[in-house]
């Protein structure tokens, strides 16, 4: 069972994390360590700057 929190408390992103986001799953593809990650999308290979605070860190 999955569990789901907000990422504004999480400042550790790695490449290859889960994360949601506009309800898609994504992986992380960089962390600026600024409060952006860059976001792959896995269905189209489409990468999104967004902030880390609209996130979603899925933990297994």
């Amino acid at each position: 069972m999955s569990t789901a929190k907000n990422l504004e408390h999480f400042t550790n992103i790695t490449f290859g994390q889960k994360v949601i986001y506009n309800s898609k799953i994504h992986f992380c593809f960089f962390n600026h360590d600024n409060g952006l990650l860059e976001i792959i999308d896995p269905a189209t290979n489409s990468i999104f700057l967004v902030r880390q605070k609209l996130l979603i860190y899925r933990i297994k």
